[in-house]
């Protein structure tokens, strides 16, 4: 998809039936992790709030460190719906924000350290026991007293790469329930060799902060699409997919490409509780803080989070994910704009739809004037090639 096209005139976005969604919602914070930071609230601000910490067992025995939290304490009979999150970036630290996001809205929260990070033992892995050790994970948290019976899974950024990887066991987890993926992928190994080159900036910079440049190592060992790559790449089978999720993503995201991919195999591709039931959001900046020039003021908005609220909401109360009330595909249109960064009538705006505009194919070709023309060339002294 060009982002371009939805940016010509707004009279064609009118003329496709694209929906101006102007007005329509707050502008806020900025980034996803700001706007986190924005819908959360004090975690001292209630008494009533219950942390534990406990340690499960994946199928090869290795333990995996939980932070959890509820909103009252377990011996009150009062059971939740629980909000998971996988982390690689020490869930002791990250865990009482997730509080202070979900408990206010009546989710407990089970944070737990990937293998091999924070607290949880193994060797760390990247993504490639995320699936299987989120699966061993979900039963324990359904047999707990607090807990309701209903998992919904949430992550930004690595962490929403653990959410996407819950769903490729076969078959995935029966109480994850839905998902609210924020700039993450269901395809690594389209992320680390992007069109089949390894983005050494990216993942080594990232693996060094992390402080797991080792494992890079066992990532240019697998340069070549193999089995390696399987347990982190969704699109082997959308259809296993079976879950309504909602994917924020940026144009100018790491992970851009990964988020559009990931929303049309759940929406369009997507086993029976995914298809037709999955929420897109493209705002410009995902990770990226800003470009050459700040991004738009009106391009900042909680719509992503107050969807994730909503289905998850719904989903929790047995509701249809598709009767929450908002449109299922939410785009912000860039503008050229550079002067004066305020909505015009070629960008800098929202649209909203249910559908992807259709896709209409002109062939073109190059004529012995050198020119490009819909008019096939004439004679025999004509070559025909095909590019991409």
């Amino acid at each position: 998809m060009v982002v371009g096209t939805f940016g010509l005139l707004r009279v064609v976005v009118v003329a496709l039936g694209w929906k101006l969604c102007v007005g329509q919602w707050t502008v806020s914070g900025g980034l996803p992790q700001q706007l986190l930071v924005d819908n959360a609230v004090s975690v001292e601000s209630s008494l009533l709030w219950y942390k534990d910490t406990v340690r499960t067992n994946a199928r090869d025995g290795t333990e995996l460190y939980n932070v959890i939290y509820l909103p009252k304490k377990p011996d009150t009979g009062v059971s939740f719906p629980i909000v998971f999150v996988r982390t690689p970036y020490n869930a002791q630290d990250q865990a009482p924000l997730q509080a202070a996001l979900w408990l206010p809205r009546g989710y407990g929260v089970v944070e737990q350290d990937m293998r091999g990070r924070g607290k949880s033992r193994g060797e760390w892995a990247f993504w490639e026991f995320s699936g299987t050790d989120a699966y061993d994970t979900i039963p324990w948290i359904t047999n707990q007293t607090w807990c309701d019976g209903t998992v919904l899974a949430f992550g930004i950024s690595a962490d929403a790469n653990a959410v996407s990887m819950e769903e490729i066991p076969t078959p995935p987890p029966t109480a994850l329930k839905a998902q609210f993926i924020v700039v993450g992928t269901g395809e690594l190994y389209r992320t680390v060799y992007q069109n089949g080159l390894y983005r050494e900036f990216d993942i080594a910079g990232w693996s060094k902060s992390i402080e797991e440049s080792d494992y890079l190592v066992t990532l240019k060992e697998n340069e070549q699409y193999g089995p390696y790559w399987y347990p982190t790449d969704l699109s082997r089978n959308w259809t296993n997919v079976n879950v309504p999720a909602v994917h924020w993503g940026g144009w100018y995201d790491f992970f851009n490409k990964g988020t559009l991919a990931s929303f049309n195999g759940y929406h369009y591709l997507g086993g029976p509780g995914a298809r037709g039931s999955s929420y897109l959001i493209m705002s410009p900046g995902g990770h990226c803080p800003t470009g050459e020039y700040p991004w738009p003021a009106n391009s900042f908005s909680n719509i992503a989070f107050n969807i994730g609220f909503a289905l998850f909401q719904a989903v929790a109360a047995g509701e249809d994910p598709n009767s929450i009330g908002y449109h299922h595909i939410i785009l912000y249109v860039m503008g050229s704009s550079t002067v004066d960064p305020l909505q015009t009538p070629s960008g800098n705006f929202w649209i909203c739809t249910d559908e992807w505009p259709a896709v209409v194919l002109t062939p073109m070709y190059l004529n012995t004037e050198r020119r490009l023309s819909q008019a096939p060339p004439a004679g025999a002294n004509s070559m025909t090639i095909v590019a991409d």
